[in-house]
């Protein structure tokens, strides 16, 4: 047994967790075990010290069974399910915040040589809230198992996203996965900075890391702003393939003639190297700087707002971990906004 005890002059709810309880709040406590009945009774300094210990070593004991038993135990062992996912934000058409959560589901991650029930269902949550755990949005996803396992065959995972229209500010968030009737679950909860688009002056959305952007609609692609786009949940790319960028620039300074010149950086930088050999770990050590390729891009706009993407060949560029920098600036050089986003090279 443990108390919740106050100070008598504590302000607020200043409460605190004690093994053991001032001597004028045992009569309170006499039905609960003898102990108290023996406290309250007692006449002796010595045996009060000798009860309280004890007293504290039996809460110890009740705690740590508490803690180890009950709902803190289940009868299945529980099959993790990994569940890549990353979040992003763009202004929507009312001048409010799409915020997207994109995910993946591999048919290996959930069932072992496919053995899959045909029927089964796995169901895909993914919450909102407030700092304070004020519910803000709740979207629910039900998906087959076969879907998975097609679609982990043909492409690799089977890839999909929510999308919640709120207002900027910060949020917790929680997606988690489950396969129905069964102990193969997944949780996963962090905090999200929402931006906020409601501005006049220049800014950008997200860096969206994409597999494929295309005009024309392929399978699993999501619609946007006239273009289809398939995340990358886990961003993780191949030197062999394109690493497709998707962002969008907002409130772009028109001048007198309705139009505007501008730059887009694209800085990449190496953070760590994904192998590393003796020669290479004594040179970091003694390095400052780690490599960075820049390019830059020339555009033209005659409106405010602009739909960007671009593929980067990063065939010459070593495995690792990379940082990826976009910079929009105006000319001549009075407006700039960046964005970064992390990914892995293999």
């Amino acid at each position: 047994m443990f108390h919740f005890v106050i100070d008598k002059n504590a302000a607020g709810n200043n409460w605190r967790l004690t093994p053991t309880i001032p001597l004028e709040l045992v009569s309170s406590r006499l039905h609960w075990d003898p102990i108290f009945s023996y406290m309250y009774t007692s006449d002796s300094q010595a045996d009060q010290m000798r009860l309280q210990n004890e007293l504290a070593k039996q809460s110890i004991d009740y705690v740590y069974e508490g803690l180890n038993s009950d709902r803190h135990s289940w009868k299945d062992d529980i099959f993790s399910i990994n569940m890549p996912f990353y979040a992003s934000t763009f202004r929507d058409s009312l001048g409010s915040t799409d915020f997207q959560v994109y995910y993946s589901l591999k048919s290996g991650d959930i069932w072992q040589d496919n053995e899959y029930n045909a029927d089964q269902n796995v169901v895909v949550n993914c919450a909102l809230y407030t700092n304070q755990w004020d519910p803000v949005a709740l979207a629910e996803e039900i998906v087959n198992a076969k879907e998975i396992v097609d679609a982990s065959e043909q492409q690799g995972a089977w890839q999909n996203m929510f999308s919640f229209n709120v207002p900027g500010g910060s949020y917790k968030a929680g997606i988690s996965v489950v396969v129905e009737n069964t102990n193969k679950l997944g949780s996963f909860k962090f905090n999200s900075g929402v931006s906020s688009y409601s501005g006049k002056t220049l800014s950008m959305s997200s860096l969206l890391l994409a597999d494929r952007i295309s005009e024309n609609q392929f399978d699993f692609s999501y619609f946007q702003k006239g273009l289809y786009i398939l995340p990358n949940p886990e961003l993780q790319f191949s030197r062999d393939d394109l690493l497709n960028v998707y962002f969008e620039i907002y409130n772009l300074p028109l001048n007198n003639q309705h139009s505007v010149r501008y730059q887009i950086d694209y800085h990449i930088k190496l953070l760590d190297r994904a192998k590393k050999n003796f020669f290479t770990k004594i040179t970091e050590m003694f390095s400052k700087s780690m490599p960075m390729t820049t390019n830059t891009v020339e555009r033209y706009s005659q409106n405010e707002f602009s739909a960007e993407y671009i593929a980067l060949d990063l065939a010459n560029n070593e495995p690792g971990l990379y940082e990826l920098t976009v910079q929009t600036r105006v000319q001549p050089g009075l407006d700039n906004y960046s964005r970064k986003i992390y990914f892995e090279l293999k």
